[in-house]
């Protein structure tokens, strides 16, 4: 598969499907209020320059995820259209 229609396809079904389904599902939203509820406590605990460098470090680590997330989904779009070709023969 183009990796440029690969990616074109990735960004819109992240784009407009899985949010809607996160934001639907009820598992990931009682995961991500526990995770605002920890971080909140956590980050009281912080001075200012700890703060800022947990800052950094989330942002950093959240693109990483996003990264990983996104190159997993295209792999498994890879997997299914090779499946599919598999029994189209």
């Amino acid at each position: 598969m183009n990796d440029e229609v690969l990616e074109m396809m990735t960004q819109l079904m992240t784009d407009v499907r899985l949010e809607d389904i996160v934001r639907e599902n009820q598992e990931y939203q009682q995961a991500l209020k526990e995770e605002r509820a920890i971080y909140e406590k956590f980050r009281k605990l912080l001075n200012q320059e700890q703060k800022d460098l947990l800052e950094e470090f989330l942002a950093a680590s959240s693109e990483s995820a996003c990264v990983y997330d996104r190159l997993s989904y295209q792999q498994g779009m890879r997997d299914l259209f090779a499946l599919f070709q598999s029994l189209a023969r």
